[in-house]
């Protein structure tokens, strides 16, 4: 489960790690044999659908315009997938802010549906307004 990702060493914090230690996890994910799934894949496995022996979830909470930036790449790299639990009144408001900071900024729910079109996220909730 991760929040958020920076290029910038000195936004590195409890909540946001380095692109580098993202890509790190995903390359051995990859190396040893996972496969990056949804919830809805999930859910599916439960109810008895197939599933790959090594499951694995790739979450980022929040909702940051950073994650789409830096993750959205090296999932293609990796053939990975993910899902972001979104933050409703705060891609209300990343989407008629007239200023964002793309280090914090939360994603606009125009990178929203582009990002459910590429089959590489899945869009969950994370809250609306808490």
């Amino acid at each position: 489960m991760y929040h958020g990702l920076t290029d910038k060493p000195s936004h590195i914090n409890t909540y946001f790690i380095s692109v580098t230690t993202f890509e790190d996890d995903l390359k051995y994910l990859k190396e040893n044999g996972y496969t990056a799934v949804t919830i809805t894949d999930l859910i599916s496995f439960v109810d008895g659908g197939r599933h790959p022996t090594k499951p694995v979830v790739i979450t980022f909470d929040d909702g940051y315009c950073n994650n789409y930036n830096f993750a959205t790449p090296l999932l293609k790299k990796y053939n990975m997938k993910a899902v972001i639990s979104i933050i409703g009144s705060a891609c209300e408001v990343a989407s008629v802010a007239s200023y964002r900071s793309e280090d914090y900024c939360n994603v606009t729910w125009e990178r929203i549906k582009e990002m459910s079109d590429s089959n590489l996220w899945e869009i969950q909730n994370h809250t609306y307004d808490l």
